[in-house]
């Protein structure tokens, strides 16, 4: 179940990355700084550490992990 899990989180995230850089022409440099910013404001509730503990890799393999690092890291 977990790979399940992995698998549709993770496809969620990137598949949610690409239907906004496609309605706003974004580039994938904007991409990157977005979602590493929302990866910073998911961590403020501690809802991202409960989406990791759901997806696993799914959640922890895109760029919002690394915002969700750099939180933990202070």
């Amino acid at each position: 179940m977990i790979y399940i899990n992995a698998f549709l989180i993770g496809g969620l995230i990137c598949g949610l990355a690409q239907i906004i850089m496609n309605l706003f022409k974004l580039t994938v440099g904007h991409m990157t700084s977005l979602f590493v910013v929302i990866g910073t404001f998911l961590d403020f509730g501690n809802f991202y550490d409960k989406l990791i503990e759901v997806a696993g890799a799914g959640a922890l393999l895109p760029i919002t992990n690394f915002g969700h690092s750099l939180v933990h890291s202070s």
